[in-house]
C-alpha cells in the first residue's frame, strides 16, 4: 500500500457505463415528488414487479434492482421516534436555534435544532442548513460501538457468476479484499439528559468537543494495528483533527484535512461518507430541495445483512418507503472530486436514508445506501440506547468503474456509557502506539 488514502478509482473507458446526470436526478425528483409512503406493505416483490419502485429508487440505482432474481419485501412505512428525553429537551428549547450568514448554528443547547415547520418555510439555503444541523445533532444517545465492523470490497466475477465471496453474499461478484475493524464514538457535549452537568460529559475536551471516534484496524495483516482518532470540535471554523498510527511507520501521524475527501483505505467512501454524511458542514454549500420519499432498509431483520443480484450489491431484506428531506451540497475546496452531493435525509430518524455523488462531469459517480435496525423495545419505558437506529450496514457503489464496498457490522452495533476514564484511555492520541 503506497499511501494510506490516495488509492484513487481508475477512470478505465472500457469499464465505464453510461451513468444519468445531476440533471436527470433532479428530474426524477421532480417528477416523482408526490410519491408516497405506504399504509399497507407491498409484499414480496420479485424483477417483474420492479415498475412498481420507479418513483422511490432513482436512476443509475434502479437498474441495480432489475435482474431476474429480484427478492425483497416492502414493509408499511413505520413512524420512528426518539427517546422521551430527547423529545422534552426539544420541546424545552424549540424555537431558540437560528442559521447565520455562513451557515453556523446559533443560539442551540440541546434536542432536534429545527422544525419541519421551520425548514419548510425558510428560504432554500438555510433550509439546507437546517437539515444538516438536524442530522448532526440527531438522536444518538452518548455514542455507539462494535468490535467488528467489515469493509468488503467486491469486484463483479470475471465470467459473470460469483467468486470468492464471504457469509452472507448470495449472488454473484467476488471479494477481492477486505478490511476489519472495531469501531467507537463517544458524544461528548449537546446530549439530551445531561442538564445537570451543562448537556456536557465529564471529560476535559467537553468544552471543545462535539464527538471523538476511535478505528482499530484488525485485518487484513498489512494494514493490522492502523489506528484512527478522529476529533470533531464544537467550533463551526474548526477542521477535524485526524490523527493515525501506521504501525509500518511506528509514528503517529496528523492528516491534512484535505486527505478527507480521498478513498478511506481504497474503499468506495471516504472519512466524509461515513453513513451517507459525515463531514463538517462548513466545508460545503447546502441547497434544500424539497421532501421525497426513497427506498431503504430501515428495520433490518437479519442479525448479519445478506445480499443478492449478479454483484452482490442489492440488500436481500425487508425495506420501507422512508419519508425524507431532499438537500444538495457543494464542496467549497475547488480541487474537491466531487461536484456535488444529493443526500436524502430522513424525516424520522434524520439519518442519511440515501446519498448520490456527482463527477465533476455532473454524472452519477457514486451511491451510498445505508441499512439500519430499530429495537423491539421501543416504547416509553425503554432506555435510551433501545431508541437508536442502529447502524447495520451500507453499500458504496462506484458507478464509474462498477465495484462496490459493501460494509457490515458483524458483531452488533451497542450504545454504551464510556466514563471518563475509558474515554481518555480508547479516545486518547497518545494512546495509539501503546503495545504497538
Amino acid at each position: 500500500m503506497r499511501t494510506l488514502f490516495g488509492i484513487l478509482w481508475l477512470a478505465v473507458a472500457s469499464q465505464a457505463v453510461a451513468a444519468p446526470s445531476r440533471d436527470d436526478i433532479l428530474a426524477w425528483i421532480k417528477t416523482y415528488a408526490d410519491a408516497t409512503t405506504l399504509d399497507q406493505p407491498m409484499g414480496a416483490l420479485g424483477a417483474t414487479e420492479l415498475e412498481r419502485l420507479v418513483a422511490y429508487i432513482p436512476p443509475g440505482l434502479y437498474e441495480e434492482f432489475d435482474f431476474p432474481e429480484l427478492e425483497l419485501v416492502v414493509d408499511r412505512t413505520a413512524r420512528y421516534a426518539p427517546h422521551a428525553i430527547y423529545r422534552a429537551e426539544t420541546a424545552a428549547h424549540a424555537g431558540q436555534a437560528g442559521v447565520g450568514a455562513n451557515g453556523e448554528l446559533e443560539n442551540y443547547t440541546v434536542g432536534q435544532p429545527f422544525s419541519r415547520e421551520q425548514i419548510e418555510q425558510a428560504e432554500p439555503h438555510a433550509a439546507g442548513y437546517m437539515v444538516a444541523w438536524n442530522h448532526i445533532y440527531r438522536w444518538q444517545y452518548r455514542g455507539y460501538m462494535t468490535e467488528n465492523l467489515v469493509m468488503n470490497y467486491v469486484d463483479r466475477a470475471a465470467s459473470g457468476g460469483g467468486g470468492t465471496l464471504n457469509d452472507g453474499f448470495v449472488g454473484g461478484g467476488h471479494i477481492s479484499r477486505y478490511v476489519a475493524q472495531a469501531y467507537y464514538r463517544v458524544y461528548l457535549s449537546h446530549i439530551a439528559g445531561l442538564g445537570e452537568s451543562g448537556y456536557r460529559v465529564a471529560d476535559d475536551d467537553a468544552a471543545r468537543l462535539l464527538w471523538k471516534d476511535f478505528i482499530d484496524i484488525t485485518e487484513p495483516r498489512d494494514l493490522k494495528g492502523t489506528r484512527f482518532v478522529v476529533e470533531r470540535a464544537l467550533a463551526t471554523d474548526e477542521e477535524d483533527q485526524v490523527n493515525s498510527y501506521l504501525p509500518s511507520e511506528r509514528r503517529i501521524r496528523r492528516l491534512s484535512a484535505r486527505e478527507r475527501a480521498d478513498a478511506f483505505l481504497g474503499s468506495n467512501y471516504s472519512l466524509d461518507d461515513f453513513e451517507g454524511f459525515s463531514g463538517r458542514i462548513a466545508d460545503f454549500e447546502w441547497t434544500y430541495l424539497g421532501r421525497k420519499a426513497v427506498l431503504q432498509v430501515a428495520d433490518t431483520r437479519e442479525s448479519l445483512a445478506y445480499f443478492h443480484g449478479p454483484a452482490s450489491r442489492v440488500a436481500k431484506d425487508i425495506w420501507q418507503v422512508r419519508p425524507c428531506h431532499v438537500v444538495e451540497i457543494k464542496p467549497k475546496w475547488a480541487d474537491h472530486p466531487m461536484a456535488s452531493k444529493i443526500i436524502f435525509v430522513d424525516e424520522d430518524t434524520w439519518n442519511v436514508d440515501l446519498a448520490l455523488l456527482f463527477s465533476r462531469d455532473n454524472a452519477l459517480w457514486k451511491s451510498i445506501q445505508t441499512i439500519y435496525h430499530r429495537a423491539d423495545n421501543d416504547g416509553p419505558d425503554a432506555p435510551p440506547g433501545a431508541t437508536v437506529s442502529r447502524w447495520t450496514a451500507s453499500v458504496a457503489i462506484n458507478f464509474k468503474v462498477d465495484d462496490a464496498t459493501v460494509t457490515r457490522a458483524i458483531e452488533p452495533v451497542d450504545f454504551p456509557e464510556f466514563d471518563a476514564d475509558e474515554m481518555r484511555r480508547k479516545f486518547s492520541v497518545s494512546s495509539l502506539s501503546e503495545g504497538r
